[in-house]
């Protein structure tokens, strides 16, 4: 899009020029998907295309839209302070992970299911690892599945929250993780093609769902 962007403005391309050849993962073995399938909740299950407009529907009827405007200073100035908990620790927290615990700990004050996992998406496009290019058209995300403990209604602090996120992140970012996870998640997409079956991405009770890269 940046490119598409710049060529419509008469600009000089940002990047280098885009490639369509994208690496091939292997097969995993039987075992490789018992471990990482539990990592991906949202491919676990799959459906007849006929279900979809069911299970859209259901989940509709749960489902309200809230836009929240924060500024960011306010952004900034959470980090901060969440980050002055932290001195000496060497941890280092971005401000999606404070936004995300923030917004934990926010609801879990007021739901009567609290949250007790987090799913947050993940680029490894600029990953140095052997099997990644920078410049592959598409999206280069995986789902990184987050259970602090004790997450529960007022059983952890905004700053418990906001380093576990950013532990769990930093453990699964690793070239055999993403290697693996990319092999699994794969391998379920391809044979739900197969059996002309679909993915539903849902978010059951106790699950947030984060779609955001926020530094």
């Amino acid at each position: 899009m940046r490119l598409l962007s710049h060529n419509y403005q008469g600009l000089p391309p940002p990047d280098s020029a885009p490639i369509f050849t994208k690496h091939v993962f292997p097969d995993p073995s039987a075992e490789l998907v018992h471990e990482y399938l539990p990592s991906m909740p949202h491919l676990a299950q799959t459906y007849p295309h006929a279900a979809l407009g069911t299970a859209y529907a259901q989940m509709n009827r749960t489902t309200e839209r809230i836009d929240l405007h924060i500024e960011g200073h306010k952004l900034h100035s959470l980090r901060e302070r969440v980050m002055g908990h932290l001195k000496g620790t060497g941890v280092q927290l971005s401000i999606q992970d404070c936004l995300t615990a923030y917004l934990v700990t926010a609801l879990n004050r007021c739901l009567g299911d609290p949250i007790h996992e987090i799913t947050n998406a993940a680029s490894y496009r600029h990953l140095p690892l052997p099997f990644v290019d920078g410049n592959v058209v598409g999206n280069a995300i995986y789902i990184v599945r987050i259970i602090p403990t004790r997450l529960s209604k007022g059983s952890l602090s905004l700053c418990d929250v906001a380093v576990a996120i950013r532990s769990t992140l930093e453990r699964c970012r690793t070239s055999e993780y993403v290697e693996w996870w990319m092999c699994v998640a794969s391998h379920i997409m391809l044979a739900a093609a197969n059996e002309d079956r679909s993915l539903f991405f849902s978010t059951p009770l106790g699950r947030l769902s984060v779609n955001s890269n926020t530094a």
